[in-house]
């Protein structure tokens, strides 16, 4: 076990991290009710998928993916609370993920680690990752990177 674990001690603390990630991302997600901005996804999102491009793009000007993704996410999982926001904390999740390769392949092994587990417990990013807006999917399509 202490041979597995010096071999892989750099998984074992990612591993870690995203488990820290996964449940403060996703801890109480439905305790609050829906907000005025998040109205307007729910909105947004019960409309058909032509209105809802049409909404995001002149009402909200910003880009519909994330309204396409989450209707789709809704129509299958329904329009609760938890359902609205579900996209958003797993975005964020995966944020902290592509942070670790991201910073990972510019710095070193130990700053990616420390930099995932910071962007893990950042108040900020917890916040957003509650909110069923497109912040953290914005996040995590920058970190995104293709060699």
């Amino acid at each position: 076990m202490k041979n597995w674990f010096s071999k892989n001690k750099d998984s074992f603390w990612l591993l870690s991290i995203v488990v820290v990630s996964v449940v403060l991302h996703f801890w109480e997600l439905g305790k609050q009710s829906v907000w005025i901005d998040e109205m307007f996804t729910l909105r947004n999102i019960e409309c058909t998928w032509s209105e809802v491009i049409k909404t995001s793009v002149t009402v909200n000007n910003s880009p519909p993916l994330y309204y396409i993704c989450n209707k789709l996410f809704c129509s299958l999982g329904g329009y609760g609370e938890v359902a609205l926001r579900f996209l958003s904390a797993l975005f964020a999740t995966l944020s902290v993920v592509m942070l670790y390769f991201f910073t990972k392949e510019i710095f070193s092994k130990k700053i990616a680690l420390l930099s995932a587990f910071l962007l893990a417990i950042n108040p900020l990013a917890l916040w957003f990752a509650h909110e069923a807006r497109n912040y953290t999917m914005v996040v995590f399509l920058l970190l995104y990177h293709k060699d």
